[in-house]
């Protein structure tokens, strides 16, 4: 795929858009696709990374640079080449039936929520979203989604402390019929945590390093809970095929 922009929108954090196929921008929220990152000091594996959004021809990613993978896709330039395997994964189910839904994500976690959120909004959807960053200096959420609530560890931007901290507060006044996360694993435990209390529907999805994206390399097995293990007979499930989304009921965090 051809780079279309690549740009720097804050603390480490780029966005990214190449050059579409048709089977690309029929992607759905919560899917993927796998990265060759070409280099001397390229990685193995390919490189998975969230679908933020999927629209005129164009595919975009958000990434922190954390390694040298991450590092050499901040250094590609207009016109370069990107070889791209996907949409892989399962994503949400845009079947919206809840009145009031809630988006929350932490830090990188956030593009696919950003996607679904596009996709609600196109169905006239206006939901709440719960945004949690280090800093202000790591906020990269666009200004065409709206309805926003910020938290971050130190206070410099909304709410200090954890998203998870600003999803009990919201609990406590306003009702919510349906949660979507996208996150770190401590962070959807909590989320999970939460919205079981709560008697809450929730649907997270998975951060897992997807070597294959395939199912092959069995390196992002995640456990199945009890009421999974059950219908299933299955005591794990693959996150890279059978997720990244799930009902939070179906694993164990």
């Amino acid at each position: 795929m051809r780079v279309l922009s690549n740009e720097k929108n804050a603390l480490n954090i780029y966005s990214l858009t190449f050059e579409s196929t048709s089977e690309l921008l029929e992607s759905l929220p919560g899917q993927f696709v796998n990265i060759n990152v070409r280099g001397e000091d390229s990685p193995f594996f390919r490189r998975p990374f969230s679908i933020a959004s999927a629209t005129d021809d164009c595919i975009e990613i958000i990434f922190e640079v954390v390694g040298a993978g991450t590092w050499q896709l901040s250094t590609l330039h207009v016109g370069d080449s990107v070889d791209v395997i996907g949409p892989l994964g399962l994503g949400y189910d845009l079947d919206f039936t809840e009145s009031k839904s809630l988006l929350i994500g932490g830090g990188v976690g956030l593009p696919p929520l950003m996607f679904l959120y596009y996709k609600m909004k196109n169905k006239g959807i206006e939901p709440q979203f719960l945004a949690g960053f280090k800093s202000v200096s790591y906020n990269f959420m666009p200004r065409n989604i709206t309805n926003v609530h910020f938290s971050s560890d130190d206070g410099s931007l909304g709410s200090k402390g954890y998203v998870t901290d600003l999803l009990i507060e919201t609990l406590f006044h306003e009702k919510v019929d349906h949660i979507y996360a996208c996150g770190p694993e401590p962070m959807l435990s909590k989320v999970i945590e939460i919205a079981e209390e709560n008697e809450i529907r929730c649907s997270v999805s998975i951060e897992k390093v997807f070597g294959c994206g395939t199912g092959i390399c069995f390196g992002c097995i995640i456990e199945n809970s009890l009421k999974r293990l059950t219908e299933t007979g299955r005591k794990y499930s693959l996150a890279c095929v059978e997720g990244t989304v799930f009902d939070a009921g179906d694993i164990n965090l």
